[in-house]
């Protein structure tokens, strides 16, 4: 008889007591399921052993004898590891080690070792081939070229060709399309080119010319402004850079008008009152009053 089913137990403190006992039990030593195979690895240890009603040791055990690890954080290489470097394929040592096959593969390649298996001698690329990057998908061009579809794409990307997307305008680029570079914006070079605007970017980076940067004439009620305000408030009303409200000024020698001195009586309230309220008595802005403020170290205003 169990405790839930005890003649003086209270009923209404019976279903507490049988998700007591529900808890207590544990599926040890019954078979794995799909669904608990598949979290090994991907989910800790003691959470699979807690979701599933078994033991830790239950799950490590399990997993070990699956050959399945744990993923790790980023950790240094040891002299130990490194030794292993070349002496079987990145995949192998990848799980030998608890390390993605990237990371294996980057290591190795900076070390200067070679692989288990050296690669085969690459296949120098001809013109014709070059001339089909880009007019049919990587995959089927692979396969007519007898290439594999990463040497395919790489290519390409290093051509600056964008993939095929079944329509044309696509190919290798033009001297008249290399000459729209940097003349006008890239959003209008891929709308006169039908090209998507990444491309066009990754174009002009690789060729190294300078983005279009549009010249804007200063009218002369602009420069009837200028020296009359601080150059960031100008630069905010007239939507240009600082450096360009700057640079007119110091062209046109305009400058800016004194700045009105501190007297004793303006900072002797200086924390009396918020910032906000003293700038507004005092004629001044409200960041000139807090930059005074905490040159001078005064605490602010925290009221009554």
């Amino acid at each position: 008889m169990t405790p839930a089913q005890q003649p003086g137990v209270n009923p209404i403190h019976r279903p507490a007591l049988r998700l007591r006992e529900s808890r207590i039990k544990t599926r040890r030593n019954t078979p794995w399921r799909r669904g608990e195979i598949k979290l090994l690895g991907k989910t800790p240890d003691s959470i699979i052993a807690r979701r599933f009603a078994r033991t830790i040791r239950e799950v490590v055990e399990q997993r070990e004898s699956r050959g399945i690890g744990l993923p790790t954080g980023p950790r240094r290489w040891t002299a130990r590891e490194i030794k292993l470097l070349g002496r079987f394929s990145d995949a192998e040592l990848g799980r030998r080690l608890r390390r993605p096959r990237q990371h294996v593969c980057k290591q190795r390649a900076r070390l200067g070792i070679p692989p288990l298996k050296p690669l085969p001698p690459q296949r120098p690329w001809k013109l014709a081939e070059l001339k089909l990057l880009g007019t049919m998908a990587d995959k089927p061009l692979a396969r007519r070229l007898n290439r594999s579809i990463a040497s395919v794409s790489a290519r390409r990307y290093k051509a600056g060709i964008y993939r095929y997307r079944g329509r044309p305008g696509y190919g290798a680029w033009t001297v008249e399309e290399d000459s729209l570079l940097g003349k006008f914006a890239d959003s209008e070079v891929a709308r006169r080119l039908g090209w998507p605007r990444k491309l066009v970017v990754r174009r002009r980076h690789k060729l190294g010319i300078p983005p279009f940067v549009p010249i804007r004439p200063w009218i002369a009620g602009e420069v009837a402004l200028l020296g009359k305000m601080p150059d960031h408030l100008l630069a905010k009303k007239l939507g240009r850079t600082l450096k360009a409200v700057a640079g007119k000024r110091h062209l046109l020698k305009l400058f800016l008008k004194e700045l009105k001195r501190w007297t004793k009586a303006e900072e002797k309230l200086l924390g009396a009152m918020p910032d906000a309220l003293l700038a507004k008595r005092i004629g001044r802005t409200r960041v000139a009053v807090s930059v005074r403020r905490k040159r001078r170290k005064i605490a602010a205003y925290r009221g009554a």
